[in-house]
């Protein structure tokens, strides 16, 4: 029904612009027979009909703006309700992945590729670029996302300790 209703909507615009655009025309014509005349005497006709013209360009220009408008936000109202139904379906899928179990297998794999055998970070891993494109991180300072990246190492190394010493007291009990 909405695509019927925009159909109509763009056949009355098309023939509405298509009658303007004749009546300028017209107009013009007028206006250029007027002009033949080397006799001064259409001169007051000739300013009326050039005042006419200016208003009804000025008039159709303000129109062509305005649909232009109107196209521009019901496209804008189509793409929004696009990304708000992609944005649902990747939550979806992303309540679907976490309650499988599937999400936390990505984030492990995230996070230990992140780290060197040694400990150390691994700057040009995918959880590096994934937190270096964020938001937050690129609003911070060069030197405190330095210290956020070696805050972020620390933490890593100080889990990693916790994760064996819990392996080594559950393998003792």
């Amino acid at each position: 029904m909405d695509a019927l209703n925009e159909q109509i909507e763009l056949e009355r615009r098309i023939r509405d612009n298509t009658e303007k655009e004749s009546e300028i025309a017209d107009k013009e014509q007028q206006l250029a027979y007027l002009r033949r005349d080397t006799s001064s005497g259409n001169q007051k006709a000739i300013q009326q009909l050039e005042k006419e013209i200016s208003d009804l360009r000025d008039d159709y220009r303000d129109t062509l703006i305005d649909q232009k408008l109107d196209e521009l936000s019901n496209e804008n109202e189509k793409a929004q309700a696009a990304r708000e139904k992609q944005i649902e379906l990747l939550q979806a899928q992303l309540d679907y992945d976490k309650d499988h179990g599937a999400f936390w297998s990505i984030v492990e794999s995230l996070i230990t590729s992140a780290f060197n055998p040694d400990g150390t970070m691994n700057a040009s891993s995918d959880l590096v670029r994934l937190l270096q494109d964020t938001d937050g991180f690129k609003a911070l300072s060069d030197i405190a996302q330095d210290s956020w990246m070696l805050d972020l190492a620390a933490a890593f190394q100080m889990s990693a300790k916790g994760l064996e010493n819990w392996k080594v007291s559950s393998l003792t009990t």
